[in-house]
């Protein structure tokens, strides 16, 4: 049984070395016996290497359970090259150049019925080119918690924030500061108490989702300083009424 594997192994050695160019000088090993190995560059279906850094160079298809590469143009999709892969349900990936373009395209489980998503265990940079490391810190702020960071900016058609909301303001023991106290803080320091100010922005930006909430807190006091001046000017346009009146049956 022994040699008639080896006789078997001995044959696939014969049939890849069969597949390489007449003047490669590959020699192929059997060590241990279940792989084959080689040092020299493997070229098949094509008498020179596309490029001369390639370890495998295969004009075609290279097919494995569940993996195939592709090098061909569809003008239903207009792709030219592909990697496709299936997972145990039938669901196919793909990662495509788009016709050739500077595009890169990553279609996620496509068909039996796909939820069409993509995990990143880890930390994913956009844009940082010649940047080895995700920063850390901004402004002293440490940021090593998040996970996405884009060099040039995001443009998306909406953005959804989950975070705390600022109704503790309308809360009875709320303690709101009167217009005086706003205005000797504005004289003082040059900005809203409770908010941050430029240098503070310039230096460390701004969480979305705090600074969201912190707006509809000034949102709110602003409000509740209308609530309390209209209560006084009814009062006052009651009192006027009255003195009025009283003007008029004088002058009688």
């Amino acid at each position: 049984m022994k040699s008639l594997k080896n006789c078997f192994l001995l044959g696939i050695c014969a049939m890849f070395a069969f597949m390489l160019p007449q003047q490669a000088s590959a020699q192929w090993v059997n060590s241990p016996s279940t792989r084959l190995y080689t040092y020299d560059q493997v070229i098949i279906d094509r008498t020179t290497a596309k490029y001369s850094w390639l370890e495998l160079d295969v004009n075609g298809t290279i097919g494995t359970e569940g993996l195939d590469m592709y090098t061909e143009s569809s003008t239903s999709t207009g792709w030219t090259q592909q990697i496709t892969w299936n997972n145990p349900s039938g669901r196919r990936h793909i990662l495509t150049d788009h016709g050739g373009t500077d595009r890169l395209l990553f279609y996620v489980g496509i068909g039996g019925g796909a939820k069409n998503e993509m995990e990143i265990h880890g930390k994913l940079g956009v844009g940082r080119v010649g940047t080895i490391n995700m920063p850390t810190t901004v402004g002293g702020i440490n940021i090593s918690a998040y996970n996405l960071y884009v060099e040039g900016g995001i443009l998306t058609e909406e953005l959804r924030v989950r975070t705390d909301w600022a109704d503790y303001v309308f809360a009875e023991d709320y303690e709101l500061k009167s217009l005086e106290e706003v205005e000797a803080h504005i004289d003082e320091n040059g900005y809203l108490h409770n908010t941050l100010s430029a240098a503070e922005v310039e230096a460390q930006g701004i969480e979305v989702g705090e600074m969201t909430k912190n707006q509809q807190e000034k949102i709110e006091e602003l409000f509740l300083h209308m609530i309390d001046m209209n209560k006084r000017l009814k009062q006052l346009e009651e009192e006027n009424a009255a003195l009025k009146a009283k003007v008029a049956e004088l002058e009688k």
